[in-house]
């Protein structure tokens, strides 16, 4: 493991002390994070090492920061690039769950496409498909739980602590196209 790692280790270094002011903070946090990474260490997050030890590092620097009391602009800034690194997660996704849509049948297929890649919202996809409200959210609702089986089917998923997305792999049995 130490071998994967140290070479992550300067700039993972670089990144934090961007982010937190102080030096002497900046290495003890870098030296947390690597902690919790050798904590939290599993094959499967091999395949995207440096995704999972800079979701740990924006988590330990938010960690860090609600410690201190800081400004509310602080913790937004922070956020905004865990979004980013969320958006390009599911940017390299996205290909698979296009894939997976048209695996679900015909209507969860439909509600799916128009949520999902079209990002219509439900009362816009009631209207556009003349249904009930509530009959699209049950099968957006219904379309999404089949479509995470699919997924973890076929992908192995691990996510951070709000839910999203840290780090994916394919399954070696999976037919798939992603």
């Amino acid at each position: 493991m130490k071998k994967e790692i140290a070479p992550h280790y300067r700039p993972l270094h670089n990144f934090v002390k961007k982010r937190v002011n102080n030096t002497q903070d900046a290495e003890d946090l870098t030296q947390e994070i690597f902690l919790k990474f050798a904590k939290s260490w599993d094959d499967k997050v091999h395949i995207h090492l440096k995704a999972w030890l800079y979701t740990i590092a924006r988590n330990s620097i938010t960690d860090y920061y609600r410690t201190r009391k800081t400004s509310p602009r602080e913790l937004y800034d922070i956020a905004m690039e865990d979004e980013g690194q969320r958006d390009r997660a599911l940017e390299e996704l996205s290909g698979c769950i296009r894939y997976f849509i048209q695996e679900l049948p015909a209507h969860y297929r439909q509600v799916l496409q128009l949520y999902a890649i079209e990002e219509l919202s439900q009362k816009e996809i009631a209207k556009r498909l003349d249904m009930n409200h509530a009959t699209v959210r049950s099968k957006v609702q219904r379309g999404r739980k089949q479509l995470k089986q699919l997924i973890t089917a076929c992908c192995e998923v691990s996510q951070n602590g709000r839910g999203n997305i840290a780090a994916y792999a394919k399954k070696g049995h999976c037919s798939g196209n992603c």
